[in-house]
This record gives structure tokens, sequence and C-alpha cells, in this order.
């Protein structure tokens, strides 16, 4: 039985990591498509500014 127990506890385990993981990937990619398109609008307003 604790074989079973310690087998489900891994198994949780390695889930959580999956999924904090797979939460952390999704959470960098957004940030860096915002600061993407923060820049890009950067850009575009100090070539603006400078006209």
């Amino acid at each position: 039985m604790p074989d079973q127990a310690s087998k489900i506890v891994t198994l949780l385990g390695s889930l959580c990591e999956g999924s904090y993981n797979a939460m952390v990937k999704a959470i960098t990619t957004q940030i860096r498509q915002v600061t993407k398109r923060i820049t890009k609008s950067r850009v575009k307003f100090i070539k603006k500014s400078k006209l």
C-alpha cells in the first residue's frame, strides 16, 4: 500500500510541476508578446516625434 501511495504522490507532484512549468511558459510568452508590442509602438512614437 505505501508503494501505491508514493506512486500516486509522485504522479501528482509531476503533474503539478508540469502544469506549473506550462503556466510559467504561457506567462513568459505573453509578457514577451506584450513587450514586443510596446517596443513597436514606442519605435513608431519616437519616429513620429523626430519628424
